[in-house]
Order: structure tokens, then sequence, then C-alpha cells
């Protein structure tokens, strides 16, 4: 009989964002490090991120969407009497639902990016290069702050032709998604630039 805790080690092996933690397979994140050589933080467990409230939102936010675009088709196509707030309004959702779910995945370190460094370069290097990442993130999570405000403020007047909703209070998700992101990419230069002191102590 094929020995499956060996098969999963070596699978995880091959897959560096895979590892085995006491007979449980766990998926990490940030460049798929455990807790003790983590950038970031400990290892992620899935069934805990999807229940992080931003992820709760955005799933709830994507079910009020998935039914509007079916009530539109049916009420366009089948009834031949299209609704004119269908459309307005879930295409506000998916505005809400990105900027909302970009929070959980910034939360999580797990937006795109390449991590060839990581396969080769030392721990304080890629720490160090991250550090400069955070910076750059943060100055420009901190304009697009400034920019929702801006916009909000630009939008006393402007209201959706079909439901009469302002349209500041749908766009002022980007400054509030902005602005938690923002404190979230400090919280990340925080605890990059301890393992960085960390690493240098050594």
């Amino acid at each position: 009989m094929v020995n499956l805790k060996a098969t999963i080690s070596r699978f995880a092996y091959q897959y560096s964002n895979l590892k085995v933690v006491q007979g449980e397979i766990r998926i990490c994140g940030f460049g798929g490090h455990l807790e003790n050589s983590d950038l970031h933080g400990p290892s992620i467990d899935l069934t805990v991120r999807r229940r992080m409230p931003e992820f709760v939102l955005g799933g709830a936010l994507l079910l009020c969407f998935v039914g509007l675009t079916v009530l539109q088709v049916v009420t366009r196509y089948i009834l031949n009497a299209p609704l004119q707030w269908t459309e307005e309004l879930a295409s506000h959702l998916l505005i809400w639902m990105v900027f909302i779910g970009a929070i959980g995945v910034h939360r999580n370190d797990g937006h795109l990016r390449v991590e060839m460094i990581d396969e080769w370069a030392p721990t304080w290097l890629v720490n160090a290069v991250r550090l400069v990442y955070d910076i750059i993130i943060f100055g420009v999570l901190i304009l697009l702050v400034k920019s929702g405000i801006d916009l909000f403020q630009s939008m006393r007047f402007d209201k959706l032709p079909a439901l009469r909703w302002p349209i500041r209070n749908i766009m002022i998700i980007a400054p509030i998604a902005s602005a938690f992101m923002a404190a979230i990419s400090a919280w990340h230069f925080w605890k990059r630039l301890k393992s960085l002191r960390g690493i240098g102590d050594e």
C-alpha cells in the first residue's frame, strides 16, 4: 500500500506553497513559508480565511450580483419588460465587491506578484525587497484615499438615472477600502521590519 503521508510530503516538497504540519495539509501564503520562517505571519488555513468578514461580505455581494444579472436576463429576454435599475445596481455592487475583496486579499498578502526572488535570494534580501514594496504600496493607497475623498466631495449633486441614489454614496467605498489597505500595509511593513531586525541580530 502506498504511504499516503509520504506521498503528500513529496507533493508538498514540490509545491512550495503547500506544507504538511502535524499530519495536516496547510496552504501557506507569503512565499510558502511557515510560522518560523514566514516573512509576514502564520500559515493560512483556508477554512479560516473563508470566514473572514471581507470574504463573507464579498460572497454575499457576489450572490446578489448573480441574482440581479439573472433577473435582468429574465425580464429583458423572456418577459420582454426589462428593469432599468438592475443593471445600475449590479454594476455598482461589482465595485463594492472588488474593493471589499481587495481588503481581504491584501490582509493575507495574496495579491499576484512575481516570486522568483523567493526561490534563490536569502531571507533578509526578500524581506528588504518586500519592505520597499510595502512603502510604495502604502504611498499609492494614501493617494487613492485622497483622490477618493476628492471624488466623493465632487459628486454631491450627481445621482443614478434609474435608482436616483447619490453616486457619491456608492463611490465612498474607494477611499474607505484604500484606508483599510493602507493600514494593513503599515502592519505588513512593521512585521517585516521586525523580521529584518531579527535576522540582522542573528
